[in-house]
């Protein structure tokens, strides 16, 4: 896991407003290892979990089939830490760590053990 803080920048909140947020930093690498941080100042949260797999196992209802909701926290267990990123709605995804970088995957399988999906938000 990484030593130093990442920026906090803050978006407003909402579906739409955390997928904006992941668009207009496609391709940066500023949140590289930050995944859980990424996530939630998508969606205007401030930080609450020590990892993406920390906020999987604290956090509910959690849902393992279905097509996330646009907006919705999806979850894998890549590692100690996991994994995690926001739903676009149509089976696809938004995170950092694609192809190195903050970027779009169309599907959750992109990465190995997807765990499921709740709802996005600050909870």
């Amino acid at each position: 896991m990484p030593t130093e803080t990442a920026p906090l920048q803050v978006a407003l909140g909402g579906a739409d407003k955390a997928i904006v947020w992941y668009r207009a930093r496609l391709g940066s690498t500023a949140y590289e290892g930050w995944y859980e941080k990424a996530a939630r100042t998508a969606w205007g949260c401030p930080p609450k979990y020590p990892s993406a797999i920390a906020h999987w196992n604290r956090s509910g209802p959690k849902h393992t089939t279905g097509t996330p909701p646009q907006g919705a926290f999806v979850f894998w267990n890549i590692s100690k830490f996991g994994h995690i990123g926001i739903a676009d709605g149509r089976g696809g995804f938004y995170a950092t760590g694609v192809h190195g970088r903050i970027g779009h995957a169309t599907g959750v399988r992109y990465y190995r053990n997807y765990l499921g999906w709740i709802p996005g938000g600050c909870a």
